[in-house]
């Protein structure tokens, strides 16, 4: 049920990790030609947001798995606040 080898993680998966008690998304090296890339999350080291983070790491996984991987990474980043504008009353 458990693995026995904590020491390292299979090569090609899509990792957690806490930085600077912040959670971010380690991503597998042959993506992006050997270069290590991380998607900051920007949320506390906490149970509950870890859940969150897992969760998207294992979309990525899928993702990459199934070969439909978004390499700009607009897919698996935070969501943007709607755009507000300022319309001008109606003159009648």
């Amino acid at each position: 049920m458990y693995s026995k080898n904590l020491g390292r993680a299979p090569k090609g998966s899509v990792g957690v990790e806490s930085f600077r008690d912040r959670l971010r998304i380690r991503l597998p090296r042959h993506l992006y030609d050997g270069k290590q890339k991380y998607l900051s999350t920007d949320l506390a080291d906490t149970d509950i947001n870890r859940r969150v983070v897992d969760a998207k790491a294992k979309l990525i996984e899928s993702d990459i798995a199934l070969e439909r991987f978004d390499y700009t990474l607009a897919k698996y980043g935070k969501p943007q606040p709607p755009q507000l504008t300022v319309l001008e009353p109606i003159k009648s």
